[in-house]
């Protein structure tokens, strides 16, 4: 009955084979049982019982089961629909800080976890934000696709970065550095480069000194006795001097080149899937099947 009511055109085609089935073998039973003249009225009589039967009580059950169905079914893609709005825009969210932190700082947040696996996790929380993310997939499928494009170019953005991260820390001297200030030195170097920082300082003065580098700016001052850097601290910014004066070769200027070309395909991209998902959710109609939208038979 289920198909019936899923392709009213099967039903028809049904009801059809099925009343000249049934009107030959009423006809053939009359004819052999009624041997006057009224067999006719009589065989008029039972062709009108045999098709109001069918195609009047028969189909008319069917299309009524269809439209039950076709408006229960209307009702549970309304509410799915209300349930996907909240996702769509938290990921419209997303995407725009995703394109703020590129224009800022030409690098997305993923890049600066410390493993391959929070790295994914962080990716994981930008672009799926929402309980009802990979629902989203069953009923936008070309927006899922861009996503997941965008989410491989994020990654292969984040490869470029700590690849060029570690094309400094492996000509940073001396070679026994700390790691931290490894780590820092790099990477004011690379947001120098990329134009998103304005490297290292240090500055020492009578009263005391400050120093910034990749997203810190400290210091100290006053007192009887000046403060003075750490040994530390002086061997981290003069490590920085000394890669500035190498930092113009064509090779490092090339890396810098190629990921700030990345950052802006990343930032493009992002936008157009922001006004998508914005879009999304202001739609009054959804398409595609998932088990929110599957009636009980």
């Amino acid at each position: 009955m289920s198909r019936l009511v899923d392709h009213p055109f099967i039903a028809f085609s049904l009801a059809i084979i099925s009343a000249i089935f049934i009107l030959t073998i009423v006809i053939w039973g009359l004819r052999h049982i009624v041997q006057t003249e009224s067999h006719r009225i009589v065989e008029s009589a039972a062709v009108s019982i045999v098709v109001a039967a069918l195609f009047g009580v028969f189909l008319s059950h069917i299309l009524a089961m269809k439209r039950d169905k076709d408006n229960r079914m209307h009702t549970l893609r309304d509410r799915h629909l209300e349930q996907l709005r909240p996702a769509l825009k938290a990921e419209s969210e997303n995407f725009q800080s995703i394109v703020k932190q590129l224009d800022r700082e030409a690098y997305v947040d993923t890049v600066t976890k410390t493993t391959v696996e929070s790295r994914r996790d962080a990716t994981k929380r930008l672009l799926w934000p929402h309980v009802m993310s990979e629902d989203l997939s069953h009923h936008f499928p070309e927006y899922e696709k861009s996503k997941q494009n965008l989410a491989e170019q994020m990654k292969d953005h984040d490869s470029q970065f700590v690849a060029l991260k570690q094309y400094v820390q492996e000509r940073l001297a001396p070679s026994d550095l700390p790691q931290y200030w490894k780590n820092n030195v790099s990477l004011s170097v690379v947001g120098k480069c990329l134009g998103t920082g304005t490297g290292m300082t240090l500055k020492i003065s009578q009263n005391g000194y400050s120093i910034s580098y990749w997203g810190v700016e400290t210091g100290a001052g006053g007192g009887l006795t000046p403060t003075r850097p750490s040994p530390d601290q002086v061997l981290g910014f003069r490590s920085y001097q000394a890669f500035e004066k190498q930092a113009g070769s064509s090779d490092f200027q090339n890396k810098c080149d190629e990921l700030k070309k990345s950052a802006s395909l990343i930032s493009r991209h992002a936008q157009e899937l922001s006004n998508t998902a914005l879009l999304a959710s202001d739609q009054t109609t959804l398409r595609g099947k998932c088990n929110f939208v599957a009636l009980d038979e």
